[in-house]
């Protein structure tokens, strides 16, 4: 591993869970303390412009400059990256604040237009997640994602959609899936979908979310702007799905991207920080029935390790961590950092001027080198899984 990714790591960690940083790497003083010392320390392991360059391009890659942010901060002003750099930082994360409070006045307002219309739908990943993180607004957001299982309020939140858009929506492959601009802010609404992760999380995924979205769903407190919200008439709300379906949800995603092209560390540490903040209400039986009915054990187990070993995620956080998966752990975050969020730094061989279905195929293309490495960790699933992708895109 280099300098710059360990930099990059040590900021993530510190980010998330609050733990000093390395004096190795960015020659913090542990003797005195203060600036001046820290800074005498510094002159021969500060880290240069190009690297503080690299470290912030990781960041963006992986969906998590917020957290990093926060990360630096905890650095004196001697020690921070040069001040292009760090400006440029500190207006990234202005954006996401306002950006965060942009998703959360529209996640109100699509939760009460659906209330209102009488449709059950909750709020998945994302912003639902944005809530377990030390700064919640420096959680990188993107899409608006929403779940309506039943298959005849799925139409009606399509229809409702359409209305409050005035868009007919954009339909992904042949799944119950469809995305929507609503104000400048992306919304995807889905049904139940299966998941090709292997044979056992596609064959049984939807009975499985059948059964567990029959438990308690929860209510989610909006903050639409800079002051809290407080009014307790009428809080702007969001409901979240079951807490055994979203947690399992939110591992399934993280895996589904895993296998099909690149995840981001952003999605680990949505798990993670879940995981950690509902360490003492998750049900550890029935979630160990949940992976093994699904097959997701092993997957989890490798996952878990990476968090514990390289991100810094407390073992008492992270149910079934295992030393034994430590070696596929660091394979899994190999794969992560050179993926890059969905599969960022992919290179698809064919441009934008070929057509439609040469594109297709340079993406699958492009997708062996990453199924080559989730087979090295996961060989059978990864055939099955890349069989399902290559059947659903060609």
């Amino acid at each position: 591993m280099t300098r710059t990714q360990e930099a990059f790591l040590d900021l993530l960690r510190c980010g998330l869970w609050g733990t000093p940083l390395n004096p190795s790497i960015f020659g913090v003083s542990e003797r005195t303390g203060d600036n001046s010392g820290a800074a005498n320390l510094a002159k021969s392991s500060m880290l240069n412009h190009d690297e503080w360059k690299n470290i912030v391009d990781m960041a963006i890659e992986q969906t998590v400059t917020g957290v990093v942010f926060d990360a630096l901060l905890t650095l004196p002003k001697a020690l921070r990256p040069p001040k292009d750099i760090y400006f440029n930082l500190v207006a990234q994360v202005g954006d996401l604040e306002e950006g965060g409070y942009l998703m959360n006045k529209a996640i109100a307002y699509l939760f009460h237009a659906f209330d209102k219309a009488g449709i059950e739908v909750f709020l998945l990943k994302g912003q639902a997640v944005a809530q377990f993180y030390p700064q919640p607004l420096h959680r990188v957001h993107g899409d608006i994602d929403l779940l309506v299982p039943d298959s005849q309020n799925f139409e009606k939140a399509i229809a409702l959609m359409q209305s409050l858009t005035g868009e007919e929506g954009e339909p992904e492959d042949e799944r119950s899936h469809v995305v929507f601009s609503l104000k400048g802010v992306c919304v995807e609404v889905q049904g139940l979908n299966v998941y090709g992760i292997g044979r056992r999380c596609f064959h049984h995924y939807i009975d499985w979310a059948k059964e567990s979205l029959k438990g308690e769903s929860r209510k989610l407190i909006l903050q639409t702007d800079r002051q809290p919200n407080d009014d307790a008439q009428s809080p702007k709300t969001a409901t979240l799905s079951p807490m055994r379906f979203d947690l399992m949800f939110v591992f399934v995603h993280l895996m589904n991207h895993f296998f099909d092209g690149g995840v981001g560390l952003r999605q680990v540490c949505d798990w993670m920080r879940y995981l950690h903040e509902n360490r003492s209400t998750i049900d550890l039986s029935q979630l160990e029935k949940d992976l093994n009915t699904l097959g997701l054990m092993p997957h989890w187990q490798t996952i878990a390790s990476t968090a514990v070993c390289s991100l810094g995620a407390p073992k008492e956080s992270i149910p079934f961590y295992s030393p034994s998966f430590d070696k596929k752990g660091r394979i899994a975050l190999n794969h992560i950092l050179r993926s890059g969020n969905f599969g960022m730094l992919r290179t698809n061989v064919f441009e934008e001027k070929n057509s439609h279905l040469l594109r297709r195929f340079g993406t699958l293309l492009s997708l062996f080198p990453s199924y080559g490495r989730v087979a090295r960790l996961f060989p059978a699933d990864a055939c099955f899984s890349f069989y399902r992708y290559a059947k659903r895109r060609l």
